[in-house]
């Protein structure tokens, strides 16, 4: 990426500097909303979710965290 897209980028959003300073970063998406709302439009129930935790874990390798 060219340097002036890249610093354009960052004036637009500091949070890309640490992301490319390769520092750990934390970053909550402030258009989330309930399991209730979100559920119809990913075509899940919230038995589909609680029946295969485990289809969650490669989310979790990305994170760095674990489901417990």
């Amino acid at each position: 990426m060219e340097n002036a897209k890249m610093n354009s980028l960052i004036a637009q959003y500091p949070l890309v500097k640490d992301l490319v300073a390769l520092k750990e970063t934390t970053w909550f998406n402030p258009g989330t909303t309930s399991l209730a709302e979100g559920l119809p439009y990913v075509g899940l129930t919230e038995q589909d979710v609680q029946d295969r935790p485990c289809a969650l874990i490669p989310f979790c390798t990305l994170s760095g965290k674990s489901i417990s």
